[in-house]
This record gives structure tokens, sequence and C-alpha cells, in this order.
């Protein structure tokens, strides 16, 4: 029926028919033959440029404090959507009128300003504290600011020395041009849907991955457990989140990326049933040697990145025992004081120690 009213009795050249949909797989090829369907646009995740233009589009109706910097904000969001940008424009609002609500309430408590004077006082203003809280919100739900108060000593300890883990081994292998990248902020503020995390943001879009960098975000994602493992003597459920990221980047450096012993090779995609999902009709077009040989890989990968970050936690063991305290204290520690922080305990990770295969780039500095 959908082809007759595309197609009508007579041909009208002023009507374009679109339509939308993140499943092109499973349509019937009869839509997207020559006269149908047949001009497929690809919408793919806006770049740096596209979130700022978004940002101003979505802040047109709010009042943004002198310092907010959209381009700041776009460069802290990249993979973002629209509809996320929107959310956090609007998460950010919210954030700012319960600030501005409780500030208020709390000098007319006090009674010793006027409404004119606490009006004059409290700007009525998103800042870009706010902005960075909406991003938060969107990223990993709402701080649950009950849970952190029930927290006790041992989770906040596993909690900060995990996130630390993370936040060291991205940093180190992005001073060593090692394929990391710079940490911007380390949290132990539960949230929604984590009792902590780590950002850690490239200095631009990426569309592309090396295997130094695919190798990195490995050995950041194990570093939480061998943080754990390091300084408490301890693992727990907390990295099994980060287990599942490892595996899935190692398997696909073996099976789609060419970047194992096995050489340039691509299995796997056999083609399955796209109404019963990849899970329930994928099989392997490939056999049982090799596909022991490629778990052999993986896993060989994933071993020898979680070799390589206990080694690089435990050489600066002590200065990461200092700011793991700093970290339970403030609670989130941004990246610039981060980085003064290691600084200033004199133990920040040399572009490339004496030894350590530092890669072509690293050597060349």
């Amino acid at each position: 029926q959908l082809l007759v009213e595309m197609d009508g009795f007579v041909a009208n050249d002023s009507i374009v028919l679109m339509a939308a949909t993140n499943r092109p797989d499973v349509l019937d090829p009869a839509l997207v033959r020559p006269g149908r369907f047949d001009l497929q646009v690809l919408v793919d995740a806006p770049d740096k440029h596209g979130r700022e233009q978004i940002l101003k589009i979505h802040s047109r109706n709010k009042k943004l404090a002198p310092e907010v910097n959209l381009e700041v904000i776009a460069a802290n969001t990249p993979g973002f959507s629209g509809a996320q940008l929107e959310g956090v424009t609007d998460q950010a609002a919210l954030v700012a009128a319960r600030r501005i609500e409780k500030e208020i309430n709390r000098l007319r408590n006090e009674g010793k300003l006027s409404e004119k004077e606490i009006g004059a006082q409290v700007p009525r203003l998103i800042s870009m504290a706010d902005m960075d809280e909406g991003i938060d919100r969107v990223q990993m739900g709402p701080a649950k600011e009950k849970a952190a108060k029930r927290m006790s000593d041992e989770d906040m300890d596993n909690t900060a020395y995990h996130e630390l883990g993370h936040a060291w081994i991205s940093q180190v292998m992005f001073e060593r041009k090692q394929g990391g990248d710079p940490v911007t902020k380390i949290t132990i503020v539960p949230r929604a849907r984590a009792l902590g995390y780590t950002q850690a943001l490239p200095m631009g879009d990426r569309y592309n991955y090396t295997d130094k960098q695919l190798r990195a975000r490995i050995m950041m994602a194990m570093g939480g457990r061998a943080a754990q493992e390091i300084f408490l003597d301890t693992i727990d459920t907390g990295a099994s989140n980060d287990f599942k990221q490892a595996q899935r980047w190692a398997y696909r450096m073996v099976t789609e990326f060419g970047m194992s012993s096995l050489g340039p090779i691509s299995v796997g995609e056999g083609g399955p049933n796209p109404f019963l999902g990849r899970e329930l009709a994928g099989h392997n077009n490939y056999g049982p040697e090799l596909a022991n040989a490629i778990d052999q890989e993986w896993m060989k990968i994933v071993r020898e990145c979680y070799e390589e970050t206990k080694k690089i936690l435990e050489a600066d063991a002590e200065c990461i025992r200092k700011i793991a305290r700093i970290l339970r204290q403030k609670e989130t520690i941004l990246g610039p004081e981060f980085k003064q922080l290691r600084d200033e305990s004199k133990c920040a990770i040399k572009p490339c120690d004496k030894g350590d295969d530092c890669g072509d780039d690293a050597a060349a500095e």
C-alpha cells in the first residue's frame, strides 16, 4: 500500500517524500530501489562546530552568565546528539534555578538585606558550573547526595582509588604520546549510573583509532581494578563494566581491525536475521581453530595491557596515595587541578621513561 501511495495515479514532481529510520537494514528492498527511497542520507552526530551552533539555539531563551563559553562546552561533549545537547541546557537551567532559589532563601532567612538588595546580589543567570552539571546529568544521571553521605569509608576508598587509577593511566598515556586523552574531571560523587567517574576527552573530534589509542583505552579501563588491587589489596564488582569495554575493544582489534598477530582479518559478521538480532541469529563464519586463536589473541592483548597498567601505577604509588586522600576530601578534582597536584607532588610522569617503548611520536620529541 505504501508503494501505491508513493506512486499515485499521476506523477507530481513538486512532492518530495522523506522518511527516517535507525534500522535501514530491515527495510524491504522494494522500498529502496530506484524510484522509491533511492537517496539515503546518513546523519552523523554533530562535530564540535555543529555542537556549538546547536547549543546556541537551545540557549537562546536562557540567561547565561558572561563566563559561559559554549565553545568549551561543545569541546566537552563529543558524540552528543542534538537532543542530548538540548538536555544539557535544560538540566543546567534547572540546576541554576534550584541554586538561585536556595541562595535567595538563605539571604532572606538572615534578614540583613532587602528584597532589592538580594536581587542585586544573586544574579539570575546560568553559570559555567551549572552547564558542567548539566553535562554530568545527561551522561551519568543526577547526583545522589544522600547516597554519598551513606557511603562507608571503605566504599569511598574503593571508589577514590578506582577512579584515580583510570585517570592516572589516561593522563600518563597522554603525556607519553601513547594514545591517551587528557583528564578533565575525576569525581567520586555517586550518580544514577555509577559511584563515580573519570572524564578524559580527546583534544578534538576523533573519527578513527590507532592501535596505540585502542590499547590506551583498554589500559584506562583496567586502571580502576589495578589500582584497587595494588593500593587496597582487594577487588570488587565495580569493575565489571570496565572489563566489558576492555574485552570489546580487544576483540574488535583482533576480529575487525587486523591489530594482532593473526594479521589483517575481518571475521564474525555472518549476516544474521535482523528481526532476531545479532545475539540470537548471529553465527560465526569461521572454524573452531580460528575461533580459539582469536580468543587467545584478545585475551593476550588484555593481559598485556593490564600488566603495563599495574607497572605504571606501582611506579608512582606514593604520589597516587597522596592524591587519593585529597580526592576523598574534595570529592571532585578538575583536570587543571589534577595536573597541578601531580606536579606539586613531584610525581608527574616524564613524557617517556627510559627503557619504555614510547612510540615514534614520543621518540621524535
